[in-house]
């Protein structure tokens, strides 16, 4: 008898609910607790009422304290109503979704039901994200010895045709959307070039062609200061976060997030908008203190990125405060063996009240 059935996003989200009307006598099933694990509330599952016939679902369910949602059926919410337990990507983010920014029209239903939800980071693959053993970047380095960091950096800047080593470089690795803020990003950068001559950007990634168009005519006004690679390019993404100085994610939301922690674990500093599995990963550098492994900003805005980068280029420039910055951020550590283990004690307490 399964104890716990976990499951993941709307494409799974109507198996709580089964548990509750197909199964709820069922001698196998019916003492089986569920969990949702919610990665992006953007995706719901949304469909016509048609589709309760191929559910085998009752109309008497089709009402808003179940899974009608805005005259349709939305299966994300029929988990969150029918899951013993809800689960985000991030503490931040499970907090996030209960405000109207952020909940896509569920925050009212996360609200109501938020004794049973939780958030819990994802980890990173440290098999895959080390600077040590990592085969696609050129040189190896490690915190005790950066010099292969900074060759990446000349061979980084080599790939991107932009000149003088010695200039910092801003890494950025995303898909071109509205939610990555890749336009806040873009005005930001169109500023900081006439007012900090000694900063360059590079970015892989692919999307909007709006956006594509926008960053072209960016590169024509400062074709020393910006390199471009359109597509993915698993080779060029770990060159970015080997050779970069600074590490960029201006997401207007973030459930989780990954890439600012590899940036961590190459002594790339980010600077990332406060929300999410950002929020929850970066914790902002105290230059008197010497603590933290990161730049963040609140507001979804190009001048508190602009800020927040010029704050970062002022730190780049001592470097006895760089270099403590880039060893803060290469002891982070957040590994799948952590969040499995917090999967774990919420398996266990579900298990222990059962």
């Amino acid at each position: 008898v399964p104890e716990i059935i976990h499951c993941n996003d709307w494409q799974t989200a109507c198996i709580p609910l089964f548990l509750n009307t197909h199964y709820a006598n069922d001698d196998v099933l019916k003492k089986s607790k569920s969990i949702l694990t919610i990665h992006n509330v953007g995706y719901q599952g949304v469909f016509g009422k048609e589709v309760l016939g191929l559910l085998q679902l009752s109309e008497e369910l089709f009402n808003p304290e179940n899974i009608e949602f805005f005259g349709k059926v939305n299966l994300l919410k029929a988990g969150i109503v029918n899951a013993d337990n809800l689960v985000t990507v991030s503490k931040k983010y499970a907090q996030e979704i209960q405000e109207p920014e952020y909940g896509y029209d569920l925050a009212p239903i996360f609200k109501k039901y938020n004794q049973k939800l939780s958030g819990i980071l994802n980890g990173v693959d440290y098999e895959h994200w080390n600077p040590e053993t990592d085969d696609f970047i050129p040189y190896k380095y490690s915190i005790h010895n950066l010099t292969g960091k900074q060759k990446c950096k000349k061979t980084l800047k080599n790939f991107y045709g932009l000149k003088n080593e010695n200039v910092p470089i801003i890494g950025c690795i995303s898909r071109l959307t509205y939610q990555k803020g890749i336009d806040i990003l873009i005005n930001t950068l169109d500023w900081l070039f006439f007012d900090e001559k000694e900063v360059q950007f590079v970015i892989v990634g692919s999307g909007e062609q709006w956006i594509v168009d926008r960053f072209e005519a960016l590169r024509a006004m400062f074709p020393d200061r910006i390199g471009v690679w359109w597509g993915y390019n698993e080779k060029l993404a770990h060159l970015i976060e080997a050779g970069s100085d600074f590490y960029v994610m201006p997401s207007r939301y973030e459930p989780s997030g990954l890439n600012q922690m590899y940036s961590l674990a190459y002594g790339t500093i980010p600077i990332v908008r406060a929300t999410g599995g950002l929020d929850d990963s970066i914790e902002q550098f105290d230059e008197n203190l010497k603590t933290g492994n990161g730049f963040k900003y609140k507001n979804n805005d190009s001048a508190e990125l602009y800020t927040t980068i010029r704050h970062a280029l002022r730190v780049y420039k001592n470097k006895v405060i760089m270099n403590k910055l880039i060893n803060n951020a290469m002891l982070f550590k957040r590994s799948w063996d952590d969040t499995a283990k917090e999967y774990e004690e919420l398996y266990n307490t579900i298990s222990q009240n059962n």
